[in-house]
């Protein structure tokens, strides 16, 4: 049995723990997934989640699925329920209140705007101008302090597909593909190459 990506909008583990039942109670317990990565990792999530006797035909997606399921049956999903809480926490807040912001000082005037008009001094070092900070694509990790950000630069920072969030003690960066945090400030993984910032955009 085949199971293809759709374009139904909402709750895509829901759909996909339903479609999956269905797969199996009519073709048994063999199945094929069709579609992107995104789609193939809510099939991967929903089999790990609904826990239903089934076998991807693709030894790639069927490995992941063993590993997510051995990973739940270890009692690790606690850490995993931790990281989707804070993850709703964290879009909750951005949903009920404005975006952090960050106030810029205003520029200092140019040694010859502070001296216009007055008479010949002697030479002074001119007053470097302020150079702002480049944007990262994401409020939260503009609005944090340089030492808070990720010191070796990945590719979740720039990435349309991360989410991140910050608490007192600790920032993470949440990935809606492959539904797991890829960078936290107590274990930083700099991850360099990732198919994920494309996905989405052969539909724009």
């Amino acid at each position: 049995m085949t199971v293809t990506a759709c374009k139904s909008p909402a709750r895509p583990r829901a759909k996909g723990c339903k479609a999956l039942r269905l797969a199996m109670q009519r073709y048994g317990n063999r199945i094929t997934v069709n579609g992107t990565v995104e789609f193939k990792a809510q099939m991967i999530r929903a089999a790990v989640d609904s826990q239903l006797p089934i076998t991807f035909t693709d030894p790639a997606l069927e490995s992941r699925r063993q590993a997510l399921l051995n990973k739940e049956n270890t009692h690790e999903r606690t850490e995993d329920q931790s990281i989707e809480d804070e993850l709703d926490a964290a879009l909750a807040a951005l949903d009920s209140g404005p975006l952090p912001t960050s106030t810029l000082p205003e520029p200092q005037p140019s040694p010859e705007q502070a001296t216009a008009g007055q008479p010949p001094a002697e030479a002074t070092a001119p007053t470097p101008a302020f150079t702002p900070p480049p944007s990262t694509g994401s409020p939260t990790l503009d609005a944090l302090e340089e030492n808070r950000r990720p010191k070796a630069s990945t590719v979740c920072e720039h990435c349309p597909n991360s989410v991140w969030f910050a608490s007192p003690a600790e920032v993470k960066c949440y990935c809606r593909v492959m539904f797991l945090v890829t960078w936290s400030s107590k274990e930083p993984n700099q991850i360099t190459h990732c198919d994920g910032e494309f996905l989405g955009q052969e539909q724009e």
